[in-house]
């Protein structure tokens, strides 16, 4: 298990700088209306894979160890290509509807069809057989893949956007890494695990799709609207420059929180769905208990980590035409705090298999961004003040999937540690809010961020230490679920 760990905080520093360097490159290579094109093309590809990949995909996650006990994993995953093929052409008519709405020329509607679709099959299969790697135990080839995607990406990002400076051209380069990681994480699956038992294996049963994928496919709908469809909204009433400005300062907050939460997915969540596959409602209740308390405070020092060294972040990562966009971080990091939190509750519905529940927090955070966003554009309200909404939203999908969570399931919080982590937000962000750690230079911005750093990894380990339930977690053994 050490091994493992240090495996995957390896590759996800690597990920982190190189994912952080990205974000550099594409602020100095795209003006805000072409980083707002990027950003709505992104938001297509989301909608593909949280409303129509991500309800198959965590059905597969939730039985790898299954199928990969009785030898059918592969056989029944041949059935997954026709499928996203599908949802490519989907994702393509989708793009091509809403490029003619623009009054786009016609080159162009098709070039952005072939690019979406391109980045559907390829990002889907490139987290499908990434994924599936770790969760079988092949840790260490997991994080090489990973590592080469997005090295891959950012080359070739990069490469395409100093020929042809357009946000098109930054979205290819990313489709085509995908597609590269993909190709070797597959090559290396079908090598590493034998297809034991041949013939016509089902994916899905009918069962499986009216009560856990359908249930599942309408909440990620809900999901898709609250954290990427308000984008949609932004560039109708404000503008692809605003959008792009704003997209930045969310993406910056995105990438930090997605790569801990990355890492986090890749470590404990295999241990999870392992420690759960086959055993009593019970039993599952105190295994969710056991990660909800071994990652969840973690995940507030991060709030605190994200809203003291937003201005210093900006310095370093993001060009100058772009400043001003700290406190869109700020709103940024509380919308992925509530984000993976309620992740983390919402994995509670795996264990009873009732992926209904996880419809109305996602509906009434959507609903309620939606509306608030509707409301602020016809009261001409600025973007700043709109952008509140986001946050607010965000607060009401987390305290509503959490009663939610409580009700159906038992549910023991070591409120020690919680209390400890809230303390500890409460405290920073204010201060960050109303006296910023704005640096003079990029030696001072690295200086801050240093000791920001150094002060979190103390705070994360004395929250850990002896942490039973994280314990719990770390003794579950992949292979054998012992």
């Amino acid at each position: 298990m050490r091994s493992d760990f240090f495996y995957l905080i390896g590759g996800r520093l690597v990920s982190v700088i190189i994912a952080l360097a990205s974000i550099r490159f594409a602020t100095s290579l795209l003006n805000p209306d072409q980083y707002g094109i990027f950003a709505v093309l992104a938001t297509f590809q989301a909608f593909c894979g949280l409303f129509l990949v991500n309800p198959v995909g965590q059905y597969i996650n939730r039985h790898t160890h299954e199928w990969a006990d009785e030898g059918t994993l592969l056989a029944r995953l041949q059935r997954f290509h026709g499928y996203v093929f599908l949802v490519a052409l989907i994702g393509a008519l989708t793009v091509g509807a809403w490029s003619l709405s623009q009054s786009l020329s016609r080159s162009e509607c098709i070039l952005r069809m072939i690019l979406i679709a391109f980045m559907v099959v390829a990002i889907t299969w490139n987290s499908t057989w990434i994924s599936l790697l770790n969760m079988i135990g092949a840790r260490g080839t997991s994080v090489f893949w990973s590592t080469v995607t997005v090295c891959c990406s950012l080359g070739l990002s990069w490469g395409l956007t100093t020929i042809w400076h357009s946000g098109l051209a930054w979205f290819a380069g990313q489709a085509v890494g995908a597609a590269i990681g993909a190709l070797g994480a597959g090559n290396i699956l079908h090598r590493t695990l034998a297809m034991t038992k041949r013939g016509s294996w089902p994916l899905l049963t009918a069962d499986a799709i009216r009560d856990y994928c359908l249930p599942l496919a309408i909440a990620t709908g809900f999901m898709w609207a609250q954290l990427s469809g308000y984008r949609l909204l932004l560039e109708h009433y404000w503008g692809l420059s605003a959008l792009g400005f704003v997209a930045v300062g969310f993406g910056l907050a995105n990438q930090i929180w997605g790569l801990c939460e990355s890492l986090v997915m890749q470590y404990l969540f295999p241990l999870y769905y392992r420690r759960i596959s086959g055993v009593s409602h019970t039993d599952g209740g105190k295994a969710f208990s056991d990660l909800l308390n071994s990652i969840g405070p973690a995940y507030l020092i991060l709030v605190a980590v994200t809203l003291s060294s937003a201005p210093a972040l900006l310095m370093l990562l993001v060009a100058s035409s772009y400043g001003g966009v700290y406190k869109f971080v700020y709103l940024g990091a509380l919308v992925e705090c509530c984000r993976v939190l309620a992740n983390v509750l919402g994995s509670g519905a795996q264990v009873k298999r009732r992926m209904n529940i996880l419809v109305l927090p996602y509906a009434l955070g959507a609903a309620f961004l939606t509306v608030s966003l509707v409301m602020a554009a016809v009261a001409n309200w600025s973007l700043e003040q709109s952008l509140v909404a986001l946050p607010l939203a965000a607060v009401v999908m987390f305290l509503a999937m959490g009663e939610r969570m409580r009700r159906d399931l038992s549910i023991e919080i070591d409120y020690s540690r919680w209390g400890w982590a809230v303390l500890i937000v409460v405290i920073v962000a204010p201060i960050s809010w109303f006296f910023p750690l704005t640096p003079k230079s990029y030696i001072e911005a690295f200086e801050i961020l240093v000791g920001i750093g150094a002060l979190s990894m103390i705070c994360v380990f004395a929250l850990t230490w002896k942490n039973h339930a994280l314990k719990r977690l770390l003794t579950v053994n992949l292979r054998t679920g012992e």
